[in-house]
């Protein structure tokens, strides 16, 4: 073999190697399909991860064809009588109900909407088909072990009004109470809402010490808000955090969730694709987080996730939550310094620096330019300038292979059943004319986690959602799908995508015009056909930065080949 096929059988395995580790096998197969190998794969239970081991008391995860006890409930109507009350802000609309003193019952985002369409409705966090009877609900438990469930109760609002709209910096103060008979004695919720911010406060009272602790519920999961289904699904994760460390779990088809951590959890949260929802205690943390979820199979090609919560501690009269339910956004979420922004996906941590820069010069370049598209195409050229001195070394260095092939050519024809001495005649040639094989791998490699770190921000941060750029482009956080198969291809999908298509065609002018040694050819086919396959369902915010970077290397290749079209070889001295 030589030294060229080596290098090229090199590349081959760097690049199965990055693209089939786990990362890309869940970009290519999506979360579920991947999480369904692992499943087929090994028998084995899932573990605890090691710092979270001391508190986990129970973490199971088995098949099941029904649901867990713990979950939430169809759509009923309340045994008691139900009075509602809307919440406008500049952020939000809210309708609480007074079963269990405040459940919530529609949450409604102004600055999203659930399409493109200007006409479109603001998003809406709960799901509709499940009982809201649960969404913040409280269980107390007496000191004798007797439970009362607040959803039992219809509490009286002290209130005169039924609809009310706040802006600015104001803040109001709900005031929920009710009576438990068989105890004698009073609860109250208090909920604590800001104009200017996302979360909300709860604030639980108990007019007497017989209760010696609490469970706060969260049972319907977070609606669909995403036109692409499963897409959604596939970010759908339930969060457990304790001081340390946050880790989340995701359930797949006919499989049931069923997680207990004891210990100093901090938080708690269910998560789709954009949108999150947090219960965290103020001034002390859970005793116990119960986590669980199910799917459900609503016609679509993967079911829908549903997940719960249940935050239990102790509770002496009085007890305090932060809620935060709004968009899955860094700077937001970095506020609250309590670890949120690891609902994040920012990549591994070697890339994770590179994402959160991409984040911040996304961010700052915004406010210069309004056009996310033409953002990104000043971001490639700036990229490439960043990396012009490698690149230029790199097509200087295949320009001189790409001359030196006839000298190859004769030392393969000298040496024909020599192949040892072939690769050490030719690598004394490259390195006497200062060629390098190896010079045209760098810029690539560099690449790498720019190229991750673009995935993770064009992916899963909320900037790009319903960003337009132009044409067709109505959503840079989405695919540029201009039409849908009537069936599903392997792999590729059912989108027919234009960008992946140009930025394929893109690869195999550049290939074409880099690859030289006969040996390596079919590269100049199979890599263009493995990234189309690989890019038809990223976001196209991320397939037109890389049509562009490639536009940007061919127009330098092509240049550097017409400035040295003349140019002899030197030898090194």
């Amino acid at each position: 073999m030589d030294r060229n096929s080596f290098i090229g059988l090199l590349l081959i395995f760097v690049i199965v190697t990055v693209w089939f580790s786990e990362p890309y096998q869940r970009i290519m197969y999506g979360d579920e399909a991947y999480e369904e190998m692992l499943r087929q794969d090994s028998t084995a239970q899932k573990t605890v991860p090691d710092s979270l081991a001391s508190t986990a008391q129970t973490a199971t995860k088995t098949q099941a064809s029904s649901v867990p006890a713990f979950v939430g409930e169809e759509i009923t109507s309340p045994d008691t009588a139900e009075k509602t009350f809307l919440l406008s802000t500049p952020l939000y609309k809210i309708e609480l109900s007074n079963i269990a003193g405040g459940t919530v019952k529609n949450f409604r985002l102004y600055n999203f909407k659930r399409s493109i369409d200007p006409n479109a409705k603001p998003v809406n966090l709960i799901n509709q088909k499940l009982s809201y009877f649960d969404n913040l609900n409280f269980i107390l438990k007496t000191k004798s072990g007797q439970e009362v469930d607040l959803k039992s109760y219809a509490f009286t609002p002290e209130l005169s009004y039924d609809e009310k709209t706040i802006g600015g910096e104001d803040s109001i103060k709900i005031v929920y109470t009710a009576l438990i008979p068989e105890l004698e004695t009073k609860v109250s919720k208090v909920l604590t809402f800001y104009a200017n911010k996302y979360d909300f406060r709860i604030s639980l009272k108990a007019s007497d010490s017989i209760f010696n602790s609490y469970d706060i519920v969260w049972k319907s999961g977070i609606a669909n808000t995403e036109p692409n289904f499963d897409e959604n699904m596939a970010f759908n994760f339930v969060y457990h955090s304790n001081i340390e460390e946050t880790d989340y779990e995701t359930v797949g088809d006919d499989e049931i969730l069923n997680e207990n951590y004891a210990g100093e959890m901090t938080w708690g949260a269910i998560r789709s694709k954009f949108f999150a929802l947090v219960l965290s205690p103020i001034g002390s943390n859970f005793d116990n987080l119960l986590t669980t979820g199910y799917t459900k199979d609503v016609g679509e090609q993967v079911h829908q996730k549903i997940y719960a919560l249940k935050g239990s501690g102790e509770f002496s009269g009085k007890a305090d939550f932060l809620i935060y339910f709004g968009p899955i956004k860094l700077e937001i979420l970095e506020s609250y310094e309590m670890g949120l922004e690891n609902l994040m996906d920012l990549g591994w941590w070697i890339v994770k620096p590179v994402t959160l820069f991409l984040l911040w010069f996304f961010t700052f370049l915004h406010g210069f330019i309004p056009n996310y598209g033409i953002m990104i195409l000043v971001f490639a050229f700036l990229i490439k300038l960043v990396l012009y001195p490698l690149t230029h070394k790199s097509f200087e260095s295949m320009e001189k292979m790409s001359k030196l092939q006839p000298e190859i050519q004769k030392l393969k024809e000298k040496y024909p059943d020599d192949q040892s001495k072939q690769s050490q005649e030719t690598f004394k040639l490259y390195q006497k004319h200062g060629a390098n094989p190896l010079g045209s791998c760098l810029p690539t490699v560099l690449q790498f986690p720019i190229l991750i770190a673009l995935y993770n921000v064009f992916r899963s941060t909320i900037d790009l959602r319903g960003e337009p750029f132009f044409g067709w482009i109505t959503d840079l956080s989405q695919p540029d799908t201009i039409y849908q198969l009537p069936f599903i291809i392997p792999f590729y999908g059912d989108g027919v995508n234009i960008l992946p298509i140009l930025m394929a065609a893109t690869m195999f002018l550049q290939s074409s015009m880099t690859v030289v040694d006969p040996k390596q050819k079919a590269m100049i086919y199979v890599m263009p056909v493995f990234m189309l396959v690989i890019f038809n369902n990223f976001p196209s915010g991320l397939t037109w930065y890389y049509f562009l970077f490639n536009i940007l290397s061919i127009a330098q290749q092509y240049w550097i080949k017409k400035k040295r079209a003349d140019a002899e070889i030197t030898v090194v001295k």
